[in-house]
């Protein structure tokens, strides 16, 4: 039931949610549901929906009895693992990465390995596991804006198990009914260099992207949603966006508006260019998400939702792009937000908002077919 939430807790603060009651009033039920988020996902380290992101960041806990609890996890038994563990610690130069496995032991333990592991001055992301009876535990880090560990823990576990998490830190499982026929410790090492070695990164704005292989579309006349950004917080605040595909960092400005895609995802785009691509409408986007996008002022902790504010937009005339399915996986760091990339695996599209090449982003495949269709002209 709801297998990407990482905790049981996040479900029943949801069906809480859902009955009117708010778990912030109640300092007792809010600590208790943070604590279960913090034990179920190796103290945060496997965050994979944004619902679990808003228990974390909303509930009113009891931060004493937190801190005494989060800090009562090691055994000196434990102590004995981790440090074997990093004795015999794989480094591979080349990717700045580390890997280490380490002897049966609780999930948590993994994850302070791997804090450990991170803390090297030549390691920039690291995986750390244990063997099961079922198969093996995983933990990963990152601390280079290049790798996201959710992203990675996903990739290593693809087929095999189950991964996820945030950006620096995330993990997984690998069944050992899915990995028959090769070694835990040689798989993990081979997805990691696949990770790596199949995967483009790509910088908008930094050069002429070239787009000569690239094919022209039109965006059908769908009605999607849009919100100025100073309709929600005031101008100049720094704003995050959370969303199931992840969160992206922005300044609100008055020339910075949020376009609301049919599954919820969101982009800005500048005012300009949303005139002359756009015309306001009385009707409302149709939209089927599974996360309703929501808004948070990081200085002020406040979350507001998207969904009262949305208004509707459609294209004006023929909006074209440029854009090719991927054939390798890509990270695009967009102009939006140069310190996080969108991903984009095989099959997603990479576009290209104008020939020249220079404001490129990522378009999931089971978005694009229902929003553009091919030009009469086939190449830029």
């Amino acid at each position: 039931m709801r297998s990407s939430y990482g905790s049981c807790s996040t479900i029943i603060a949801k069906m809480l949610e859902d009955e009117g009651i708010d778990i912030r009033a109640d300092e007792k039920l809010s600590t208790a549901l943070y604590y279960g988020l913090f034990m179920d996902t190796n103290a945060f380290s496997e965050l994979g929906h944004p619902a679990d992101k808003d228990l974390r960041d909303f509930a009113a806990f009891n931060r004493r009895l937190i801190a005494t609890l989060r800090n009562s996890n090691l055994t000196y038994q434990e102590m004995e693992i981790a440090g074997e563990a990093l004795n015999h610690c794989n480094y591979y130069p080349e990717y700045n990465a580390a890997m280490v496995e380490a002897r049966p032991c609780d999930p948590n333990i993994l994850g302070f390995i791997s804090d450990l592991l991170l803390q090297v001055n030549t390691v920039d992301h690291c995986i750390v596991y244990c063997r099961l009876n079922a198969g093996c535990k995983l933990s990963v880090r990152s601390c280079t804006n290049k790798i996201n560990a959710a992203e990675l823990a996903k990739y290593i576990t693809a087929n095999v198990g189950n991964g996820g998490g945030h950006f620096s830190k995330a993990g997984g499982f690998i069944s050992a009914s899915l990995l028959t026929d090769t070694d835990v410790s040689s798989y993990i090492y081979s997805r990691l260099l696949s990770y790596h070695n199949d995967t483009d990164i790509i910088y908008s704005g930094a050069d002429a992207f070239d787009t000569s292989d690239m094919k022209k579309y039109i965006k059908k006349k769908v009605v999607l949603g849009y919100v100025p950004s100073t309709d929600i917080v005031a101008p100049d605040t720094q704003i995050m966006i959370r969303m199931l595909e992840g969160d992206i960092d922005i300044r609100a400005d008055e020339n910075v508006y949020l376009m609301i895609g049919i599954s919820g995802e969101v982009y800005p785009i500048n005012k300009d260019i949303f005139e002359q691509s756009y015309v306001c409408t009385d009707k409302l986007p149709q939209m089927d998400y599974e996360y309703s996008p929501a808004v948070i002022e990081k200085d002020a902790g406040r979350v507001t939702a998207l969904a009262p504010y949305i208004k509707g937009c459609a294209p004006l005339g023929e909006v074209c792009i440029f854009a090719k399915e991927l054939t390798r996986s890509a990270k695009v760091f967009t102009e939006w937000d140069k310190d996080s990339y969108i991903y984009g695996a095989p099959g997603d599209y990479l576009a290209a908002k104008s020939a020249d090449g220079r404001d490129i982003y990522i378009i999931k495949r089971h978005i694009f077919s229902k929003l553009y269709t091919p030009a009469e002209s086939v190449t830029p």
